[in-house]
């Protein structure tokens, strides 16, 4: 007998970046975890990692439960520099089947890495390469 089930879209490795930076506040951070929460539920995905980005990118950490964003500490507090991530990705040897990065977009993008990118934005800000997605959050 086959049941149907909930599995979502198994979106397979995915790895999430949040925007720790200086312009970042509580506000916004919680709206983040809540697209991260998303993420987990909804896509479904192989594996989740987690890290944060200042001007330097923090190791992402596994999420397997939502219960464990709860938990989930940011780094960082600095300056802006997104393209960092890709340098950590590599040192870790992390090939994603996609990276979402949250931010509020102000940041240099420079070269694009070798996987898809999708930035979820609080501003208007576009990056130029990947897929740019608007997040309007209320202030």
């Amino acid at each position: 007998i086959y049941f149907p089930g909930t599995t979502g879209f198994n979106a397979g490795h995915v790895v999430v970046y949040i925007d720790t930076s200086g312009s970042i506040g509580d506000h916004e951070l919680t709206h983040f975890l809540s697209v991260i929460a998303g993420i987990l539920t909804e896509a479904a995905p192989e594996v989740l990692q987690v890290g944060s980005c200042d001007t330097q990118a923090y190791p992402p950490h596994t999420m397997e439960e939502v219960c464990e964003i709860e938990q989930y500490v940011a780094e960082g507090g600095g300056g802006t520099y997104m393209p960092a991530i890709y340098k950590t990705l590599a040192e870790e040897d992390i090939t994603p089947d996609v990276l979402i990065i949250l931010t509020d977009g102000y940041t240099r993008w420079d070269v694009a890495p070798p996987y898809p990118v999708v930035v979820v934005s609080t501003t208007n800000k576009v990056c130029p390469y990947g897929e740019t997605i608007r997040l309007d959050i209320d202030k």
